[in-house]
């Protein structure tokens, strides 16, 4: 496998002397998986594992340690699952601060605030450099123009990255739980931002996005498998349990899932995947919002969108 000279050229740029070279956001999915393997067998970095424990990924805890262990590389892990409960509560039950027009503010916000605590994890242990799997659905969502293949791009996204936390941030300050809640505030505070010293490189600006192909290596040099319950030829992305209720917030007008359109046009560059990109875009019955999951009594939010149901005259099953 030959080195991407875009990539190498951003690992090269801090001429820092460190005991570690960077830290790879890992969750144990087919992205984050690949990006660790590459960084460190392919690059031959130092690196440390991090995974920021939202509480909704949990579940892939044991496949993130298994391949960590596999590649020799230390697995930090760092829970932030209350506060993460908090956020998610407040961005559905104020939804209104923070809503915009053709946007999901919900995951957008979401893997800007994981990437930003894992950024101040590297910041505090003098790691230069952050490693993240966000590919170019979840970078262009949103954006009137797609980032191009150039050095610039890296930077763009992670100014974009600030600009989000720190939008979010001005609007977090309105809600009742910045304002109740002491914890949740110095948790506000202090992660929503990213800090100078650190750089932040995205390398799936720079690498073919070919879901095949990554499994295919993952599964011949770690013997990897998908942290949800799929076979790995249906499995195409996120464990995280937020995206099983996603389709509900957007039939109820909270959100808008823009990264669709991106995702689909990537995907269908591997033509075996389209089928089952449209089976794990699923949305039930698109004439009802459906609040079976436990995610909603998890979050306590379930009575907040029968309101909102009935105040916008949706049919709706419990």
């Amino acid at each position: 496998m030959q080195k991407n000279e875009m990539l190498e050229n951003l690992l090269s740029q801090d001429k820092r002397e460190t005991e570690i070279d960077c830290a790879v956001m890992l969750s144990g999915g087919k992205d984050s998986t690949y990006l660790l393997y590459l960084i460190t067998q392919i690059y031959h970095k130092k690196a440390v594992a991090v995974m920021v424990d939202n509480g909704f990924e949990s579940h892939s805890k044991h496949f993130a340690a298994e391949y960590a262990k596999k590649l020799n590389v230390e697995l930090i892990i760092i829970n932030y699952a209350k506060e993460f409960e908090w956020f998610f509560q407040t961005q559905i039950l104020e939804y209104q601060k923070f809503h915009k027009d053709k946007f999901n503010h919900l995951c957008i916000t979401c893997n800007n605030l994981l990437l930003a605590c894992a950024t101040n994890y590297a910041s505090e242990h003098n790691i230069p450099y952050i490693i993240t799997g966000l590919e170019k659905s979840q970078l262009n969502s949103g954006r009137k123009i797609d980032l191009d293949y150039s050095l610039k791009s890296n930077s763009i996204a992670k100014n974009t990255s600030k600009y989000i936390l720190q939008q979010a941030k001005n609007k977090m300050k309105h809600t009742e739980i910045y304002q109740n809640n002491k914890n949740y505030r110095l948790f506000v505070n202090q992660m929503f931002k990213i800090p100078s010293d650190i750089s932040v490189i995205y390398p799936f600006l720079y690498l073919e996005y070919n879901i095949n192909l990554i499994k295919n290596i993952l599964v011949e040099k770690l013997d990897w498998r998908p942290p949800v319950d799929k076979e790995i030829n249906e499995y195409v992305s996120s464990g995280c349990l937020m995206t099983k209720v996603l389709p509900q917030l957007e039939k109820i007008g909270m959100i808008q899932i823009m990264e669709d359109a991106h995702l689909e046009r990537l995907i269908y560059k591997d033509n075996a995947l389209g089928t089952e990109y449209l089976k794990a875009r699923d949305v039930g019955c698109p004439n009802v919002v459906e609040l079976y999951d436990e995610i909603f009594d998890k979050l306590k939010i379930k009575e907040f969108l029968i309101k909102q149901c009935q105040l916008k005259d949706l049919k709706y099953a419990e």
